[in-house]
């Protein structure tokens, strides 16, 4: 929430200086004045309004068919035909159906609807003779209304699509002229608010850098000590946060990975250090440590195993597994003991013949699971001894997987794809 309240202070003062460097640097000022001024007075010379156009468009076409609409109106009001004839002889019938009401009660809801119809048909009558009597036709009139529907039209092509368009570009430039006019005083404000603006973001900034120490630390803590567990005994991790003098989108503050691989050297930051191995062993830590929070699908470990075997190696492994069960891991390795931990073993193998080279990606089952990592442990004469071996290390890995992961791990299945 601080990050988001310090994001909106930032962009804020992003624009309050946007507007002072366009107050400021407007050297052809008089020139944009007086072409703002010409839009303006262009604009309230034709004194346009949203209502004033709608009443137009409505007046106009009623008048361009008066002709058919008066046709219309005294077609219907003949065919009515005289009204108190017509009103008269409903007026009866509705007489004669409620003398018979006591009678015969269902008759009700016709009476209704007759009555309903008597005064509808009267209202009609009425509104029918209104129209006639005050519809009327004058060319003249017509003219000037299509003449100012015309001048409406040529402002909708020079300032907006529609007339609220328009109005909205003349409310943009008129308070654009009027910050030229004062640009002084304008400036003056504007760089208060940037004042105010800057204290109140490095405030947040302030407590958000607060923040960031805090849970680097708890950070930091969390990696070194999974950097033990992975072999790296001697290394330190720290999350590094120093305040500067800049306001970025990302803060106040400068946040550096620092590292030291060995006692007595001193912390450098992560990417001047570390070797390709350990540098993937501490990206494992660090996964481990935001695993709870991470939200990427897929993790790539390549050279992990540089540099470490035996406890290490199984170390790493173990780590990789726990990762599995949030992510989709992918894992490059010579080591047995990491090899071995895999739900899914893949063996990749380079070939030749006469006319090329080609690479063959084999998924292999228990079976040939076995026999990799024997490969792994003794070279490419295998023995029995090695076999023993490799199916030792399955089942320890296998052991470790349902002890500390409560996991039964999947038969492994063959198939192979090239």
């Amino acid at each position: 929430e601080i990050f988001k309240a310090y994001l909106v202070e930032n962009n804020h003062l992003k624009d309050l200086k946007d507007r002072l460097r366009q107050l400021e640097g407007h050297e052809n000022r008089d020139k944009v004045m007086d072409y703002l001024k010409f839009q303006i007075e262009d604009i309230e010379k034709a004194n346009l309004s949203v209502a004033e156009e709608e009443s137009l468009r409505e007046k106009g076409s009623l008048m361009s068919h008066a002709e058919k609409i008066a046709i219309g109106v005294g077609h219907a009001h003949e065919l009515l035909g005289n009204e108190d004839e017509v009103l008269e002889k409903l007026s009866k019938a509705i007489t004669a159906v409620k003398s018979i009401m006591k009678y015969y009660e269902k008759i009700s809801q016709p009476l209704e609807n007759m009555e309903n119809a008597y005064y509808n048909l009267e209202e009609s009558f009425r509104e029918l003779s209104d129209l006639k009597e005050n519809l009327y036709f004058d060319q003249d009139e017509l003219n000037e209304i299509n003449q100012r529907l015309f001048i409406y039209g040529t402002y909708q092509k020079k300032y907006g699509k529609e007339v609220s368009d328009v109005l909205a570009f003349y409310d943009k430039i008129k308070k654009e002229y009027e910050e030229l006019e004062s640009a002084e005083d304008h400036i003056q404000e504007l760089k208060e608010k940037i004042a105010v603006s800057t204290a109140k973001g490095n405030a947040l900034g302030e407590t958000l850098m607060k923040k960031r120490k805090a849970g680097g630390e708890k950070l930091s803590s969390k990696i070194n000590e999974e950097l033990k567990f992975v072999g790296l005994k001697k290394a330190q991790f720290k999350v590094h946060v120093e305040k500067t003098d800049k306001m970025d989108n990302l803060g106040t503050d400068d946040v550096n990975y620092l590292m030291a691989t060995n006692v007595g050297e001193p912390m450098k930051p992560l990417e001047k250090i570390v070797s390709g191995g350990e540098l993937s062993r501490i990206m494992l830590s660090m996964k481990v440590a935001f695993m709870d929070k991470d939200k990427t699908p897929s993790v790539i470990f390549d050279e992990i195993d540089t540099g470490i075997s035996g406890r290490v190696a199984e170390a790493v492994g173990e780590k990789m597994y726990s990762l599995s069960h949030r992510f989709q891991v992918f894992c490059v390795t010579h080591l047995p003991q990491i090899a071995a931990f895999s739900d899914t073993h893949l063996v990749v193998s380079k070939n030749e013949d006469k006319k090329r080279t080609y690479t063959r990606v084999a998924n292999v089952n228990l079976e040939g699971s076995v026999y990799e990592l024997a490969h792994m442990m003794g070279g490419s004469e295998i023995s029995e001894p090695q076999i023993k071996s490799a199916e030792d290390l399955l089942k320890k890995t296998k052991e470790i997987k349902e002890k500390y992961y409560h996991i039964k791990p999947k038969s492994k299945a063959i198939k192979e794809e090239r």
